[in-house]
């Protein structure tokens, strides 16, 4: 593939082009994208206008870096698997006084077959020509029998399944924020919890947050005002009958965290009712993947391990989030609320525990999920969100 444009090429097999003003609409250029790493890879420049396949203005992209990084961010939410750097790059271009987006998507990717994810569902396309279609049966079926995809078991499904269940059920809680992340395959070694030495450490992780890289104060799932419950096989966190935080983490490598939507953290410090606080939002994904992360370290699980990561929340109808950071116009007057009662993804997350690494780019790629459910698009996370490192930097 090549990053050099050439106006008097028309689109085709492995080339096409979209407007500017598609990167207000970027689940069109996800299924561009999908098309082409279904089929044999290709070219996506964004910035050209076009009539009858063929370049007709050089638009250009405004502010080009910001919008590259927009739509990185934009495409590991709306592909499955997730934009990865495995699957190809997206790169700024020159031409002439314009500057254009290009997404080059390589032949040779594991993981197909990729799909669009959307509120209705997902939607496999290819290419045919210089069109996109939706791949047929027969097409899907010889995709997912040769597929290379992260292992997922009956047991972690299970946990997962049986996790959903206890905090969607209104009996016992009325609302819930949760998060559940577990091995998709059985660790060849559970967490050491006959070992004192690793008791220890772990009791002090799931009461200090800065030992996972967590602020002090924040808001964080470490919590060092409620007492550690250590058993054969499990540490718990909760607060009388688990009704407003409960935490656990257990031998076989599961963590587990819910909470009421009620909990001051959530609720805005401007006192408006049923306003869910972002940095509250933003920051307890964070501090729970960090911590995920500094026990796997702990533990010494192995890079290659596959990880599923679930979050949702129920009783939220009514509940409102505004986009960017508090102290911004958009974020008073932009505020939306959620037309339903839960948010409940079709599926969790998926890497691995190399990649979990990257916890704050993994916590952002989640949190994003939950603002485009409340129907913000485009770049709404916080600023506190560094698009270059993709780290939360919240100040202690």
């Amino acid at each position: 593939m090549t990053s050099r444009f050439d106006p008097s090429q028309p689109e085709g097999q492995r080339l096409e082009y979209k407007a500017a003003a598609a990167l207000q609409q970027k689940n069109r250029i996800a299924r561009a994208v999908a098309a082409m790493l279904n089929a044999q890879g290709g070219e996506v420049w964004i910035g050209v206008r076009t009539e009858a396949e063929m370049p007709v203005e050089i638009e250009g992209v405004e502010d080009a870096a910001h919008a590259r990084r927009s739509l990185e961010d934009a495409l590991c939410d709306l592909l499955e698997p997730p934009w990865s750097a495995a699957l190809g790059t997206i790169a700024e271009v020159v031409h002439g006084a314009k500057t254009l987006l290009v997404v080059e998507c390589r032949e040779d990717v594991h993981g197909r077959p990729f799909a669009v994810v959307s509120r209705e569902g997902r939607e496999y396309v290819t290419r045919a020509g210089a069109r996109v279609r939706r791949m047929s049966r027969d097409e899907l079926t010889r995709a997912f029998s040769t597929a290379v995809n992260p292992p997922r078991d009956d047991e972690a499904t299970q946990v997962i399944a049986e996790f959903r269940g206890l905090v969607t059920d209104a009996r016992r809680f009325p609302d819930r924020f949760w998060m559940l992340a577990t091995p998709s395959e059985r660790l060849p070694v559970p967490l050491p919890f006959d070992d004192a030495t690793f008791r220890e450490a772990l009791r002090a992780l799931l009461v200090d947050p800065a030992r996972s890289g967590n602020r002090a104060r924040g808001l964080t799932v470490p919590n060092p005002f409620l007492p550690v419950e250590m058993r054969a096989e499990a540490a718990e966190i909760r607060d009388a009958a688990d009704q407003r935080w409960f935490l656990r983490c257990d031998s076989p490598g599961s963590l587990r965290f819910h909470a009421s939507l009620e909990v001051p953290a959530f609720n805005m410090p401007l006192q408006q009712d049923r306003a869910l606080w972002p940095y509250a939002l933003c920051e307890l994904p964070a501090s729970f993947l960090r911590l995920l992360d500094t026990l796997y370290e702990l533990a010494g699980v192995a890079d290659e391990t596959p990880v599923l990561f679930d979050m949702g929340l129920t009783g939220a109808k009514g509940w409102t989030l505004g986009p960017y950071s508090p102290d911004t116009l958009g974020y008073r007057t932009k505020a939306r609320a959620l037309d339903r009662d839960a948010i409940i993804w079709s599926d969790p997350l998926c890497f691995t525990r190399g990649e979990l690494r990257q916890r704050d780019a993994i916590a952002m790629r989640a949190v994003s999920r939950i603002y485009r459910e409340w129907g913000h698009d485009g770049d709404f996370l916080p600023r506190e969100w560094n698009r270059e490192t993709k780290r939360l930097e919240l100040p202690d």
